[in-house]
């Protein structure tokens, strides 16, 4: 479930409108679910949908929400519908029959599979009229993506209510916008898989989904979780928001590498990564630990957009476009003018070839070596267990797990006195044999090749396991970025020895985290950027980009 922390920085540019809509709890017992908070929380609005009043919007969210919770009541709910709609001599009747029907069907199936499926099936085409072809699309959508979590939003309600196509746009890193289509049962995998291919992404391994809402980022990812419970959940969690006027945009960003990714085998991936890289550090949500560093991306950046520097004035000129707003004041522009058109001149000298595609590539490799944690997806572990640096069992409680295309991170979920997540075990992917599920899947027990066993107790062990194996054996690494983290690991503090141990296990007990701003709450999380990332209101440095 998702959490309800949030960042409030800057306006966030207004999208689709949607509201939330259903009605207080059912008047029997129910099973505990989000689905009975979503009913007793409802607010009463007046949708107005097609002359519907507001308590037969409530009805339909009751029956639908309580489908969802007692697969026991499914096959009675489309019993009783289907027999109130034959031969119902009233045609406003018929009208709310099947537009409770369109929502059942987009939400959950029958109990009683295949026999009254097929049945359901036959009814609809035979009896459905105009909607028949939506609900029995929607049916079959449903069969194949499983069933909803919660009852349907006040967006997707317009959508039944109509039977038109949702087409949503999604915003990518360079201003870009691409329309896809989506329904009741899309997941975001089938959402971030249509982007890819209208963008003309090939390797879409690690590309997830971003929704902002009233001023809030949150990370959907790149699985096979419903869309349309993402939005309704979120909904649920805004508090003192008229859920009428609550708008949502959705972004397209990179998420996560992998170990066997490389940027220049992908240029239009590479190009958005590029993007979400430049408006990062303009924005701090990726900060540099030196002046030099940030010149270094920024002649890098320069170049792409605008080629060879004319002169130290044209740098000075644009400055603002690729610097935070507090490192280029007035009394600064000609330090920085100098560093960046000497560091230019230095990274030409070094490949006089240099070529556009080719510093894309040079900026995302080192933005994987230089932020690997803003590039992670985090999990959290309830319980842990594992040998710590001095042989002992170490059992601690509530942290965080990172994984990325480095290896697998323990982090404390409290903060540190100095406001920093302190990382407390390093460990690489090169020193893991396995990863395997134990005790139904609630366990995670990760080997390294020395024999060290360290076991996570999560509710999301099955996903842990199966990117960490997805990782291992295929960590092999291109010259250029091993070239890169061999630098990075020069600069790096080291602990002190006592606190190693051997077998590429690293405990780092008091070592500060600096990279690390997003805050694991489960598979999905509030992420802590700057909403001015998202304006679009912003001046783009891609305005003069070189083709």
């Amino acid at each position: 479930m998702m959490t309800n922390q949030h960042v409030c920085t800057s306006q966030v540019s207004p999208g689709d409108s949607v509201s939330r809509q259903s009605s207080p709890g059912p008047s029997y017992p129910t099973v505990e679910s989000p689905v009975n908070s979503a009913l007793r929380r409802a607010p009463q609005i007046d949708l107005g949908l097609l002359g519907l009043t507001p308590a037969e919007i409530n009805q339909i969210c009751i029956i639908v929400g309580n489908g969802i919770i007692s697969s026991n009541l499914r096959t009675e709910i489309y019993c009783q519908l289907c027999k109130q709609l034959s031969k119902n001599p009233s045609s406003r009747s018929q009208e709310r029959g099947w537009l409770l029907m369109s929502a059942c069907v987009s939400c959950f199936l029958p109990s009683h599979q295949p026999y009254f499926l097929k049945c359901l099936v036959n009814y609809i085409l035979t009896a459905g009229g105009n909607r028949a072809s939506f609900c029995e699309r929607r049916l079959r959508r449903t069969l194949e993506n499983g069933t909803r979590s919660l009852p349907p939003s006040w967006f997707e309600l317009q959508a039944i209510c109509t039977m038109k196509p949702l087409q949503v746009p999604v915003t990518l890193m360079d201003g870009n916008t691409v329309r896809v289509l989506m329904d009741s049962a899309s997941t975001i995998q089938e959402i971030t898989h249509q982007v890819a291919k209208k963008v003309g992404i090939r390797d879409k391994f690690g590309f997830c989904l971003y929704m902002t809402v009233s001023h809030q980022v949150y990370s959907l990812g790149d699985g096979h979780e419903l869309i349309m419970d993402d939005i309704a959940e979120i909904e649920l969690g805004l508090k003192n928001v008229n859920k009428r006027e609550v708008s949502w945009e959705l972004y397209l960003r990179k998420e996560l590498f992998a170990p066997w990714q490389d940027p220049s085998d992908d240029k239009f991936a590479a190009d958005l990564v590029f993007q979400q890289v430049v408006g990062g550090i303009r924005f701090e949500e990726y900060k540099c630990e030196t002046d030099e560093d940030y010149a270094d991306f920024v002649s890098k950046s320069y170049y792409i957009d605008r080629g060879k520097p004319a002169s130290m004035e044209s740098i000075k000129n644009t400055l603002h476009f690729y610097l935070p707003e507090d490192k280029f004041k007035s009394s600064k522009e000609d330090y920085w003018a100098q560093l960046i058109f000497d560091t230019f001149q230095k990274f030409l000298g070094e490949d006089p070839e240099m070529t556009v595609d080719k510093a894309k590539a040079e900026v995302v490799r080192q933005a994987m070596v230089e932020w690997p944690f803003l590039f992670s997806r985090f999990f959290v572990a309830e319980k842990f267990c594992g040998p710590g640096p001095d042989g002992e069992d170490v059992k601690l409680h509530n942290l965080i797990v990172a994984v990325n295309w480095r290896g697998l991170f323990l982090l404390k979920e409290a903060r540190a006195e100095n406001g920093k997540q302190q990382l407390l075990l390093e460990l690489e992917f090169r020193h893991i044999n396995k990863a395997v599920c134990e005790r139904g899947g609630v366990y995670v027990m990760v080997q390294t090749e020395d024999g060290g066993e360290f076991v996570f107790e999560m509710p999301d062990a099955e996903k842990l396991r199966e990117l960490v194996s997805l990782f291992l054996g295929k960590n092999e690494y291109s010259k250029e970025l091993d070239a890169l983290m061999e630098a990075k690991k020069a600069k790096r503090p080291r602990p002190p020895p006592d606190q190693n141990n051997a077998g590429g296990l690293t405990w780092l007990l008091q070592l500060p985290l600096t990279a690390l701003w997003g805050i694991a709450s489960g598979v999905r999380e509030v992420v802590k950027l700057p909403t001015r990332l998202f304006d679009k209101d912003e001046p783009q440095p891609t305005e003069s980009l070189r083709t």
